[in-house]
């Protein structure tokens, strides 16, 4: 039916192991869990990046329409979280400095 990339490596919310979530909707009375498993038995990857293909359907999690709301929702407690996690001096040093309002230190 449709397909699209979601998760925290479309929003820049990655970590150095995530992986790529692709939701693909299908129009088929197969079980999700068991169309999940035959999508990825093998190894995709896109450069370091897995890829994790996660199917839907109408009867079981629902459509795109309902879902990627919820995929939104979920990707924005997710940024908030990130935003409160504490950083290391090393991290701020190695990612462009200390922001102050007078700028950047």
């Amino acid at each position: 039916m449709d397909a699209a990339l979601t998760g925290s490596r479309c929003r820049g919310l990655e970590k150095n192991d995530s992986d790529l979530d692709v939701v693909v909707e299908l129009a088929t009375d197969e079980r999700e869990d068991d169309l999940f498993s035959l999508f990825n038995e093998g190894s995709l990857h896109i450069g370091e990046a897995a890829v994790d293909i996660n199917p839907i359907t109408a009867q079981g999690t629902g459509t795109l329409e309902t879902y990627l709301p919820q995929v939104e929702e979920y990707l924005e407690e997710l940024r908030r979280a990130r935003e409160n996690e504490p950083v290391s001096l090393f991290h701020i040093c190695m990612n462009g400095g200390i922001r102050t309002q007078a700028g950047w230190m």
